[in-house]
């Protein structure tokens, strides 16, 4: 099954914007920031907030919104079932308000801290320019 799906992706920083906040993947064995898709009757904010509480067990505030991504090369995903889903991403930049760094959900294998400078190796393709979109401080539309 093919279908469109609203999303999130979320950047939670360290106070000195040093280090970015990524879960590695159930479904990839790829790091990402934690994020997800919206369930039917949530708002954004809701789905933030989920989504950050599940993936990497944080209770976070927003503070702002600085993409929307939606580019077919890097935002259609096909899972092992079989489905295809075109996300329509929003990229929300968040601080931690309180919580321990884990994961509460089987969404997320490992969460860990990642100076920006020093990321991953093993990092999704489209996450790179997220991170560098949120650390400019502009908005983006790709």
């Amino acid at each position: 099954m093919k279908k469109i799906v609203p999303g999130a992706m979320i950047c939670i920083f360290s106070e000195d914007r040093e280090s970015i906040l990524l879960h590695l993947r159930d479904d990839a064995d790829l790091w990402s920031v934690p994020g997800g898709s919206a369930e039917f009757g949530e708002s954004l904010e809701e789905l933030v907030k989920r989504e950050a509480f599940e993936e990497v067990g944080l209770e976070i505030a927003i503070d702002r919104v600085f993409g929307i991504y939606s580019s077919p090369t890097d935002f259609i995903f096909k899972y092992r079932d079989g489905n295809e889903v075109h996300s329509y991403v929003v990229g929300v930049e968040c601080r931690k308000i309180s919580g321990f760094e884990q994961s509460n959900s089987d969404d997320s294998l490992e969460v860990r801290w990642f100076k920006v400078n020093n990321l991953p190796d093993n990092l999704m393709k489209n996450q790179y320019q997220v991170i560098n979109d949120c650390l400019s401080g502009g908005f983006s539309v790709k």
